[in-house]
This record gives structure tokens, C-alpha cells and sequence, in this order.
């Protein structure tokens, strides 16, 4: 695709957070954050499985847009969890590590992922990423790690 296309793809992606969050403030109480966790990861492997299976650009479109859904629901899930679950005093230290790990992993994803697309194809790639978020939506399902995520107060 042409770089408007691309641009195109890439807003998609916010797009599909920004539409998601109005839902998630609206009626993400509703589910529990174990839920919200399992089912964004699922989506998002299903989304990621979806781009690299396709040649068709508008299908392209709607898997980055599931993507982008999907990536908001599961940041907001760990960020909220994770700032209720964390005692007061050091709350700060811990989200400021939290973030930390969170934004140097696109970088260091793409150190990985630059080389192994080159080698085996961008598809492969996107599939096997993909296939990683179905595997660990699976084991926190099935390890029942995801309920740790479900409380009913702040545990400070």
C-alpha cells in the first residue's frame, strides 16, 4: 500500500481505541476485570491473525481497528488494576516501573521483530504474535492467573 493507506491503517488503530473507551467506561463494570483481560488478549491475537491472513485491505482496516479495541481494553485493565492493587506509598514507584517496562516494549519489540520479518515475512510474524496472544489469553484462563485481576475494593 501507498503511504496514505498506510497512515490510513495506522489511524485506524487509534480509532479503534478511541471508539472502545465510551463502551469500556460505560459498561466495563459490568465484567470482571479477568474477563476484560482473557477477552482483550483473545482479540487481539484473533485481530492479528486476521491482518496477516489477509490480502484484502479493507479486512486489513477492520482487524487493526479490532486491535486497537482490544489494546485499549487490555491497558486499561492493567493500569487500573494494578494502581488499586498497589499500597499508597508506593504507588507512584511502581507505575512509574510499570510504564517504564510497558513503553520500552514497542522498541524492543520491534529489535526482535525487524530482524525475524526480514528473515521469515512480515506475515509470519504478525501470525506468530498473534498466535502468542491466544496462547496467553489461554493459560490465564485455564492457570486461573486472570482472577487476580478480580477484586471488589482496593486492596490499599
Amino acid at each position: 500500500v501507498g503511504e496514505f493507506k498506510f497512515g490510513l491503517l495506522m489511524s485506524t488503530y487509534g480509532i479503534g481505541a478511541v471508539m472502545i473507551a465510551p463502551w469500556l467506561a460505560a459498561f466495563g463494570t459490568r465484567f470482571k476485570k479477568s474477563s476484560l483481560l482473557v477477552g482483550s488478549l483473545t482479540l487481539y491475537g484473533c485481530g492479528e491473525l486476521l491482518l496477516s491472513s489477509t490480502e484484502i485491505y479493507y479486512v486489513g482496516l477492520i482487524s487493526i481497528f479490532v486491535v486497537g479495541c482490544a489494546h485499549l481494553i487490555m491497558a486499561t485493565t492493567t493500569n487500573t488494576t494494578l494502581q488499586l492493587f498497589v499500597p499508597e506509598p508506593v504507588r507512584g514507584r511502581v507505575m512509574a516501573m510499570y510504564l517504564m517496562v510497558f513503553t520500552i516494549g514497542a522498541p524492543l519489540g520491534s529489535i526482535i521483530q525487524g530482524p525475524l520479518a526480514d528473515q521469515f515475512g512480515t506475515r509470519w510474524v504478525v501470525a506468530v504474535m498473534g498466535c502468542l496472544f491466544i496462547i496467553a489469553a489461554l493459560l490465564f484462563a485455564v492457570t486461573k492467573r486472570a482472577a487476580t485481576f478480580d477484586f471488589d475494593e482496593p486492596m490499599i
